[in-house]
């Protein structure tokens, strides 16, 4: 469900200053910076969204990457 992967997500937080969302739009990830800062609880949290989306951020050839993220372990995957 979301809200297990987003309380699992609040926990990847910990230790962490800058969280970087991404999805197929801006508004759309907008929304969910928004509910992953309100439930760290924390106001040193940067939340910051791609404008555009990962389209965006991978047409002006931003370092992209699939698998495990080496930081944490968890699997991901980029369209």
């Amino acid at each position: 469900s979301s809200g297990s992967a987003a309380s699992a997500a609040v926990d990847l937080l910990a230790g962490r200053h800058t969280l970087l969302v991404y999805g197929d739009g801006t508004e759309d990830a907008k929304l969910v910076a928004e509910e992953l800062r309100r439930r760290a609880g924390r106001a040193d949290l940067r939340a910051l969204v791609i404008e555009g989306g990962f389209a965006a951020w991978s047409r002006a050839g931003l370092a992209c990457s699939s698998g495990p993220c080496p930081a944490c372990g968890v699997p991901h995957e980029h369209k």
